[in-house]
């Protein structure tokens, strides 16, 4: 490929993503969404659902979900409940102090012309919608939700957090033990260098 149409392919990816961008502020209460930094999400129930959505040559989404009581039961555990429990309900969503999401779906579609971005975004949301909908009708609880992580590598914390939600403490320590053993600390840690997965341990301990 020539420096030129280098340029210019790059010029047209850019304004792609401005226009897709766009689509997204603009359609997706139409779509009962709501958007938070060009995210758009939507509750169902007890759990939130979150769009990823990556403009390059082509777009990439990610649908990822999770029980928003899962970020409360995080704050808990990991003490900054009374800090951000008075975050707008968009922290969920991009906020660091959060729990992990579930990805559900994850697809791509192409993405040539920026005049074809509400089109694209539409084609978006039909596809989301119908996965989401698949997702719900399968799990449509907690103790569900936690049938299908439970054997997940990425979902260890909120396995444990589970576990806490439902006072199931010895249980939730045994994940923890092994966490600890296996120098796994959740992905969190204060200012002072101490894992959320200690703070869940102490949290345990203290609960039996």
């Amino acid at each position: 490929m020539s420096l030129t149409n280098e340029k210019e392919e790059m010029k047209q990816i850019k304004e792609n993503k401005k226009a897709l961008e766009m689509a997204i502020k603009s359609n997706s209460k139409l779509y009962g969404y709501k958007t938070i930094m060009d995210i758009p999400y939507k509750v169902i129930d007890d759990f939130i659902f979150i769009l990823l959505i990556i403009a390059n040559k082509n777009i990439n989404i990610s649908i990822e979900c999770k029980p928003i009581i899962l970020d409360k039961i995080f704050w808990e555990v990991f003490n900054m409940q009374e800090e951000l429990s008075k975050k707008p309900f968009s922290f969920h969503v991009n906020g660091v102090h959060t729990a992990k999401t579930l990805q559900i779906k994850e697809f791509e579609i192409e993405y040539n012309m920026a005049d074809e971005a509400k089109e694209k975004f539409d084609e978006i949301i039909k596809y989301s919608d119908k996965a989401i909908k698949e997702f719900i009708f399968e799990i449509n609880s907690i103790e569900k939700f936690y049938e299908k992580i439970k054997t997940e590598e990425l979902q260890y914390l909120n396995a444990i957090l589970i576990k806490i939600l439902k006072k199931e403490y010895k249980k939730a320590l045994e994940k923890i033990n092994k966490c600890i053993k296996n120098h796994m600390n959740g992905g969190f840690m204060d200012k002072d260098r101490k894992s959320i997965i200690e703070y869940a341990k102490e949290y345990c301990e203290k609960n039996i």
